[in-house]
């Protein structure tokens, strides 16, 4: 039987009273949501729907106050969330883990089909809100197709919410590390090859587009790197990636190895692209090429992890850990790259206490960011109010966490898990 979304809603309320981080008569645009959504229907699948809306759309709700999202554009962003995003999250994850598993590679890397990204404030650029996520089967609970990606994405780029949608370097990335006689791959079953993303942005969403050449380097046995340089040549990029291309070729005891490229979905003037490299040893800091972001990391990564130095490796709790991921943004308007280093919290001992007060410290020591970001400790309690902080057990909130220093000034990404199948399972 179908429900109502606006009748949903208002049960889905109901249960989670107390987890919005309002008050119990809250003004805010979240609750109008409640009123704004009369003519849609949820699917039928009533119970996994408002599953994943607790475990996700309370999350945003409060970011979006905390980042200062204008109320109206928070109201529209939250339905995008409710009617774009939620219904290709997959089964809700109590009925992912009763799904026989014996013929499925797929496993959640992070415990949930879509990764909170917050874009701490400073100088220069505001915070922002953003997310990426995986497609997933509605039934299986495994990713979807890339066909059936592409149209997805089209799909959610389509919206009424997206600002200066212009799809030109996302058709040439998608052309160029796709690899699309996919039906016949050797393994026998077709990886994740793109994810879709985006950036709530002040005046609206701004897509995202992530890709792996992983599967297209493999399959025609060209080397990764060259997969990238070709897809960087036909943007008009070739100098800037060059500068990354030799620096590894010359450090080659990294082993770097290019994870994937991002790129947004605007004119081609406007954009910027990054390319993620995962390297098997710390990059360290004489590094002339990275030096401003080194600095800024160096300093973070004392605070982090106060017993390691800063040119080697904290063992990872996690087996196969891959190793510390770099992006190398380039754009036309700029000769030279920019380097963004990722640390992979998750793979590492600690807890969400630890991080926060690491962060928290960071602002205040180096007098950047605003008030936000220097009561940072504070805001995470508000952000997820029902997490314990101390626990040792991984994973927890903090997923990923990226610095980098653009114009003199340090800009920090923090990367959140909402551990949706680890709960459930």
């Amino acid at each position: 039987m179908f429900l109502n979304l606006r009748d949903s809603l208002h049960l889905l309320f109901s249960q989670s009273r107390g987890h919005l981080g309002f008050a119990s008569r809250p003004s805010s645009p979240e609750i109008y949501l409640l009123h704004g959504l009369r003519s849609r229907r949820v699917p039928p699948d009533l119970a996994s729907t408002l599953w994943w809306w607790r475990h996700v759309v309370p999350t945003f709700a409060r970011l979006f106050r905390l980042a200062s999202t204008a109320p109206e554009l928070r109201r529209r962003y939250l339905q995008f969330i409710v009617d774009e995003l939620i219904p290709h999250f997959g089964p809700s994850p109590p009925d992912f883990w009763k799904i026989p598993k014996d013929h499925i590679d797929y496993r959640p890397t992070v415990h949930t089909p879509i990764e909170v990204i917050w874009v701490l404030g400073d100088e220069i650029k505001p915070m922002s809100v953003r997310f990426v996520m995986d497609v997933l089967d509605a039934v299986m609970g495994v990713p979807r197709n890339p066909e059936e990606m592409r149209a997805v994405s089209s799909q959610l780029f389509q919206s009424s919410v997206m600002t200066k949608f212009d799809s030109t370097w996302l058709d040439v990335c998608y052309d160029s590390l796709v690899y699309h006689d996919w039906r016949n791959v050797k393994s026998g079953h077709h990886t994740v090859q793109f994810f879709p993303g985006g950036e709530f942005g002040p005046e609206g969403l701004i897509a995202k587009q992530y890709y792996y050449p992983t599967m297209r380097a493999n399959e025609t046995g060209t080397p990764a790197f060259e997969v990238v340089s070709h897809c960087m040549a036909r943007l008009g990029l070739s100098e800037q990636f060059l500068c990354v291309v030799e620096f590894f070729q010359n450090n080659g005891h990294y082993g770097a190895v290019p994870e994937f490229v991002g790129v947004e979905g605007v004119l081609p003037e406007e954009n910027r692209i990054k390319c993620y490299v995962r390297i098997l040893f710390f990059l360290g800091p004489r590094d002339p090429a990275i030096q401003l972001t080194i600095s800024a990391f160096s300093k973070l990564w004392k605070l982090l992890y106060p017993s390691h130095n800063d040119d080697e490796n904290v063992e990872s709790i996690r087996p196969g850990a891959k190793g510390m991921l770099i992006y190398f943004e380039m754009s036309l308007s700029r000769r030279q790259p920019i380097p963004k280093i990722y640390i992979p919290l998750y793979r590492f001992a600690g807890n969400d206490k630890h991080v926060a007060q690491a962060i928290q410290q960071y602002y205040r020591e180096t007098n950047q960011g605003g008030k936000i970001e220097r009561d940072y400790i504070k805001n995470f309690n508000i952000l997820f109010p029902h997490i314990d902080s101390t626990s040792t057990q991984c994973p927890w909130a903090h997923c990923y966490l990226g610095i980098a220093t653009k114009k003199g000034v340090t800009q920090m990404t923090v990367y959140y898990s909402l551990d949706s199948y680890g709960v459930a399972h």
